[in-house]
């Protein structure tokens, strides 16, 4: 079950973009796993390490590198940023860099969860998401949790769980609720969101004590519809390993597509703490983002011009810093290419639906 559930979310990552973004072709060799801006540089991680490219798109080194030996990874699953340094994880072990590609210090990963950033010293923020059938096989239980580790004291601090079911008979969700947690070095707060709850954020402090709840009361749901479900499947059999035509029908019997999207897909923090949230409406061909202050008051709601098809992956191919949305895309014929896009705030007689 996860082999083919890693395979849905490699493959559903169809980019239909299209405006007068600028746009940076980047020299990549394989996939694009997770991306990343800081300080208004790009950090791009791929199988082979993470590629760091200047304000402009230009290349300027390689932090860490596939392999067993000091500051390797034989595969990492995250990465993230604290005191100007690189924090790089997988399930085993946390390598530390310097921004120019130095290793600082490699340690074991005492949490044992494949998304680990360091919030200081001594303390870390861990975020796991596992699935698990019952005993008979018939309801798939989705379980996200979130916590801290204190690595002085080895102690554990619960800060968040939440548990999606997919319905009997169904093995896989088309649309699953994204539970993401960040971490705002500024005013060393940690976001918390749990779309599958509602419009629902928490945020703590780094005792792991909530400080405020953001709760948007009112949002209209977003229906599935059916061009939703054809993206879908175009972009799942498009690959040349299902060519089997009764597989494939078996497979989308497998697949459940709730009546309504999450209350929202993800959500992207600034060098600020500045919330932008990524929903799942649009205005003609641009997306309809909402932008919060680092308190959880709202702003108002922003379009970027062109749209995506990715629901699996939060971090996959956008970025947010200083109200400019960076983004990935991959072309028809396999080169990827960096694109800025400016959030566009509406006057008051355009109306966003």
């Amino acid at each position: 079950m996860r082999k083919n559930l890693f395979l849905i979310y490699i493959l559903l990552c169809l980019t239909l973009f299209s405006g007068d973004a600028r746009r940076v072709k980047l020299d990549i060799n394989g996939e694009v796993l997770i991306y990343s801006v800081f300080n208004g540089e790009h950090y791009i991680g791929t199988q082979e390490g993470i590629l760091r490219y200047g304000k402009d798109g230009n290349f300027l080194n390689r932090i860490g590198k596939k392999g067993e030996g000091p500051g390797e990874l034989k595969f990492f699953t995250f990465f993230g940023f604290v005191n100007s340094r690189v924090i790089i994880s997988n399930a085993n072990k946390i390598n530390i860099f310097e921004l120019d590609g130095k290793l600082v210090e490699e340690k074991p990963n005492p949490l044992k969860m494949e998304k680990v950033i360091m919030l200081t010293a001594d303390l870390l923020l861990g975020q796991e998401r596992d699935m698990i059938p019952d005993k008979n096989r018939l309801v798939v239980d989705i379980t996200q949790q979130v916590v801290i580790y204190d690595l002085k004291n080895k102690r554990k601090i619960p800060l968040f769980t939440s548990r999606y079911s997919i319905p009997q008979g169904f093995q896989f969700a088309a649309v699953e609720p994204l539970v993401q947690a960040r971490f705002c070095e500024k005013n060393k707060r940690i976001y918390v969101s749990d779309p599958g709850s509602g419009y629902f954020f928490r945020i703590f402090d780094l005792g792991g004590k909530p400080v405020h709840d953001i709760i948007r009361e009112g949002t209209k749901p977003v229906p599935i519809e059916e061009d939703f479900r054809n993206d879908f499947f175009t972009v799942i059999f498009s690959d040349p390993r299902f060519k089997d035509k009764s597989f494939m029908e078996e497979m989308k019997k497998k697949i459940y597509f709730p009546k309504n999207f999450p209350a929202f897909h993800s959500f992207n923090l600034d060098e600020d703490g500045n919330i932008l949230v990524r929903t799942f409406k649009h205005n003609g061909d641009k997306e309809i983002f909402d932008c919060l202050s680092p308190d959880g008051k709202w702003i108002e709601a922003a379009t970027v011009q062109g749209r995506t098809f990715d629901v699996t992956t939060a971090e996959r191919y956008y970025g947010f810093s200083k109200r400019e949305i960076w983004r990935i895309r991959l072309d028809e014929v396999g080169d990827y290419f960096l694109e800025r896009s400016t959030l566009e705030f509406p006057q008051k007689n355009d109306a966003i639906k």
